[in-house]
C-alpha cells in the first residue's frame, strides 16, 4: 500500500515522463513502466485513464513497427476497459488486437478478435462500425484465400454503408468486391463494381 500512496503522490510527474516518453517515441521506457503502472491503474480504478494512456500508445507503437509491445499495451487496455464494461471500447480494443495480430502473422487470433469486434458491435447496432468489421474480416478471409467467403463479408459491409450513406465505405466496399472478382477471374463483375 506504501507503494500505491508514493505512485498516487507522483502521479502527475509519472504521466508527465510517460507522455514525454511517448512524444520522443521512447518505447522501451513506455516498457519499462508499463506493468507497475498497469497494476497501479487497476488498483486505483482508474480504468479508463489507464486504457486511454495504453491505447494511445499502442497504436503509435504499432505504426512506428513495434506490434508486439502493441498488443501488450492493447492486452493490458482490454483488462482495464474489460472491468467499465463499455461495449463500444471494447470492440475498439478487440478491433485493434485482431490488426496487431494480424501484423504479427497470427491469423487465428486476428479471426477471434475481429469476430469478437463484430458481436459487440452488433449488439450496439451501430451500422458504421458494423461495416469495419465485416470489411476486416473480409480482407481476413481475402488474405487466407476463401475468396467467396470474403465476398459475402464484402457485400453485408456495403449493404450496412449503404444504408448510412458512407460515401467513402460505399467505394472502399465496391473496391474490395472488385478486388475479389478479380482474382476469381470473373470481369464482368470487375466492371460492375
Amino acid at each position: 500500500m506504501d507503494a500505491l500512496l508514493e505512485i498516487g503522490v507522483e502521479i502527475e510527474n509519472i504521466r508527465k515522463a510517460w507522455n514525454t516518453a511517448y512524444e520522443f517515441q521512447q518505447w522501451n521506457l513506455l516498457e519499462e513502466a508499463l506493468s507497475a503502472l498497469a497494476l497501479f491503474y487497476e488498483m486505483r480504478s482508474w480504468f479508463l485513464e489507464g486504457e486511454e494512456m495504453f491505447n494511445k500508445a499502442s497504436n503509435a507503437i504499432e505504426t512506428a513497427g513495434n506490434s508486439q509491445f502493441a498488443e501488450e499495451l492493447l492486452k493490458r487496455s482490454l483488462k482495464l476497459q474489460d472491468a467499465q464494461g463499455d461495449k463500444y471500447e471494447l470492440a475498439l480494443l478487440y478491433n485493434n488486437l485482431g490488426n496487431v495480430a494480424f501484423t504479427l502473422g497470427d491469423t487465428r487470433s486476428a479471426f477471434d478478435h475481429h469476430e469478437k469486434s463484430l458481436e459487440l458491435r452488433e449488439s450496439l447496432g451501430d451500422a458504421w462500425t458494423i461495416a469495419t468489421s465485416l470489411s476486416n474480416l473480409g480482407v481476413l478471409e481475402a488474405r487466407q484465400g476463401h475468396h467467396e467467403r470474403a465476398r459475402e463479408l464484402f457485400e453485408a459491409s456495403l449493404e450496412h454503408r449503404r444504408a448510412i450513406e458512407d460515401r467513402f465505405g460505399i467505394a472502399t466496399s465496391l473496391n474490395n468486391l472488385g478486388v475479389i472478382a478479380s482474382e476469381l477471374r470473373e470481369y464482368r463483375r470487375v466492371s460492375s463494381h
